[in-house]
């Protein structure tokens, strides 16, 4: 029995990484794919989800780590985290998960609210977690940000050499969908690699090469982390009380 690819999108609430999974998921029914979209508990399941035709199935995030059950059969599936928690926390479990063996991991993409982050340029180090962990970023919602913040951002990104693609979203598509769902990693952490054996020709064996903890996922004797991001609700409510004010 072969084992689901997950794709697992990151980004914060109202960023439309549910039209980005739909329009995903629509191009692997086309190519008879099983697919299964993966909710966060936490989120009510609207009438548009009830009714695409894909089965639509809950996940928690708990201290014992993802909890949720996969159909027999199921070829695909694309987990929205929870866009106003910690995404290093979930995905740290979703490791744990995939170490497992019952998911491998397709890609983990990040979707953006260009206009939220290009009004908000203190959300950096929030979306900076979420690109270090992405094989592809997704700008969505640009209706109203200049194309000099696009060429800025990708241009930052690009000094960065960052190995992962950099796509625009239009009404909620990408242009090309086979791209996106290429499981080929390009993401620049390393916390989702299976170790890999090097051989040494000095002692003519093969040897396991232990592949670093990622700087996000690396924790403090305290158990705090050594890298922390922002909370992004104090985003998210920032961003709903300027909109009311206007």
């Amino acid at each position: 029995m072969s084992v689901p690819l997950l794709y697992v999108f990151l980004g914060s609430t109202g960023s439309g990484r549910r039209d980005v999974a739909f329009d995903l998921i629509d191009f692997g029914l086309e190519t008879e794919e099983k697919p299964v979209l993966l909710v966060p508990d936490a989120e009510e399941t609207d009438r548009e989800i009830e009714t695409h035709a894909v089965s639509v199935l809950k996940w928690k995030h708990t201290i014992k780590g993802i909890e949720t059950t996969v159909p027999p059969g199921t070829t695909q599936i694309f987990m929205l985290l929870n866009g106003r928690e910690n995404p290093v926390d979930q995905l740290e479990s979703i490791k744990d998960w995939i170490e497992t063996g019952v998911v491998r991991l397709g890609r983990i993409i990040v979707v953006i609210n260009s206009a939220l982050y290009a009004e908000t340029p203190s959300l950096d180090e929030w979306y900076d977690a979420c690109i270090h962990f992405s094989d592809v970023i997704l700008l969505n919602h640009r209706a109203g940000v200049s194309e000099k913040w696009i060429s800025s951002f990708k241009k930052r990104q690009q000094e960065k050499f960052l190995p992962c693609l950099i796509e625009l979203v239009k009404k909620g598509r990408v242009e090309n969908p086979a791209l996106v769902l290429n499981p080929e990693g390009r993401r620049l952490s390393l916390a989702f690699e299976e170790t890999d054996e090097i051989y040494d020709f000095e002692d003519d064996e093969e040897e396991e090469e232990e592949i670093p903890v990622d700087p996000y996922f690396e924790r403090l004797s305290s158990g705090q982390r050594v890298k922390e991001i922002p909370d992004i609700r104090d985003f998210l409510r920032s961003a709903r009380l300027m909109e009311r004010s206007k």
